[in-house]
């Protein structure tokens, strides 16, 4: 071991030139390998959950849906949305109360029995399916393409949309408690340590390690689960 100590002292300048040149691959590594999504898929095959996603999308070729919520929009609006909204790569169906009523009838028309169930405080909703799994990155985009079509008027719901919602918080937020919590390590290996470089040293280590390790997986395989504490 004092052997191994010596020869890495005596070469330190190349062992950390080729350490900062692994780190080109790591970055590639980390943009190749692809986030997955979707933690439905490490689930049990029993679970009720995956047991109805597989239902929809092999019975119903439903792969994922959304809810399109329209607030104060007339149907010849809803008729104009729901045309852009079919246009859609990913799109299967688009469907709201305009496809049953139509243009040519008015609101007000409509029992109030019947307008109670698909008004309320003057909203409406509008069902969009799509062709691909939940968490799918095409499924995704086009969800995203959805709140660029959609107004301020419309609101967008489903499980999709709530990935996005969890995945973009989580993204915005993790830069500020990396830096947290490099702050307080620094402290606190600043107060138990006798060296001042020490700290600096080992927590940029620390951090090629996780570098290393997170461009590694595209070597082990395609796609890692995303999780909030990533």
């Amino acid at each position: 071991m004092h052997k191994f100590g010596k020869t890495i002292c005596r070469y330190r300048k190349i062992i950390l030139v080729i350490a900062l040149l692994l780190l080109i691959p790591s970055i590639i590594g980390i943009k190749a390998t692809r986030i997955n999504y979707d933690i439905l898929v490490y689930l049990p095959e029993d679970v009720e959950t995956i047991q109805g996603e597989k239902i929809l999308s092999e019975e119903f070729n439903m792969g994922a849906f959304s809810i399109v919520i329209l607030d104060d929009m007339k149907t010849k609006d809803v008729v104009k949305l729901e045309e852009k909204i079919k246009k859609l790569d990913n799109v299967d169906k688009a469907v709201s109360i305009a496809d049953v009523i139509g243009t040519g009838i008015p609101i007000e028309m409509i029992p109030d029995n019947v307008k109670d169930k698909i008004y309320k405080d003057n909203e409406t909703v509008m069902l969009v399916t799509f062709k691909e799994q939940i968490s799918s990155d095409s499924t995704m985009q086009t969800v995203q393409k959805l709140r660029q079509i959609t107004d301020e008027h419309c609101k967008i719901s489903g499980m999709t949309a709530t990935v996005l919602d969890t995945r973009d918080l989580s993204d915005s937020e993790i830069a500020i408690y990396v830096i947290i919590a490099v702050i307080l390590c620094l402290i606190i290996l600043e107060i138990a340590l006798d060296s001042y470089i020490a700290p600096i040293l080992l927590l940029v280590n620390i951090g090629i390690a996780i570098l290393y390790n997170m461009g590694s997986n595209i070597l082990l395989r395609r796609n890692i689960i995303y999780h909030k504490s990533n």
